[in-house]
């Protein structure tokens, strides 16, 4: 039981590694989404739009609407511009801020949903996306590079099963908790209905 296993793609961590793996992985990676909260969750499965950059607003200039050489009823109608201008600038500011701290929340949320993904995934791999991309697209654009049909997953884990030892498991646990996992995979895909990746997740 001290040999190593060839079926790798059940005895690694959670690491995508190709075709190989992925109906294994992204079970896994659900889990591991599931530990750090349902809002980094959600952003794999819904399509959420990166928000824009908020721009702050300018401050109206006093210079605009000086008042010498002009008369008093010129004045006090640059003057009334000017509280009017102010105003909509406080407004504006507060709606700035307010934005701007959705904007940082995102953000923040989108780094720590792709650095969940980079870390998961073989370095070979991290190319098959953009770091540009929301989670949600990088998570389709690894599905569709990486996710084999039913059928030939299905297939391949009934060959696991077989070519599956003892003598190929680091101990007896390993050897049940594999055959615990391909199981699962076998029940996944037998029938006509496979899962979208939303659904795994």
């Amino acid at each position: 039981m001290n040999g190593t296993t060839s079926l790798t793609r059940y005895n690694s961590p959670v690491i995508l590694q190709g075709q190989s793996n992925y109906s294994y992985w992204i079970r896994e990676f659900k889990a591991v989404l599931l530990s750090e909260g349902l809002l980094v969750l959600d952003l794999f499965i819904t399509n959420e739009k990166a928000l824009e950059k908020p721009t702050r607003p300018t401050a109206p200039n006093p210079n605009d609407f000086k008042t010498y050489a002009d008369s008093a009823e010129e004045a006090q109608g640059k003057r009334n511009a000017f509280t009017d201008k102010t105003q909509e600038y406080t407004i504006a500011i507060e709606t700035y801020k307010l934005d701007t701290e959705d904007y940082n929340r995102q953000q923040n949320t989108f780094a720590k949903a792709k650095g969940l993904l980079a870390l998961y995934t073989d370095p070979a791999l991290r190319n098959t996306y953009s770091p540009k991309d929301t989670p949600h697209q990088m998570i389709r654009k690894l599905s569709t590079a990486y996710r084999m049909s039913a059928t030939r997953t299905f297939e391949q884990a009934m060959n696991d099963m077989e070519s599956l030892t003892l003598y190929k498991c680091k101990s007896m646990t390993d050897y049940f908790n594999q055959i615990a996992i391909i199981r699962l995979e076998i029940k996944e895909t037998s029938n006509t209905t496979h899962w979208s990746d939303d659904q795994t997740i």
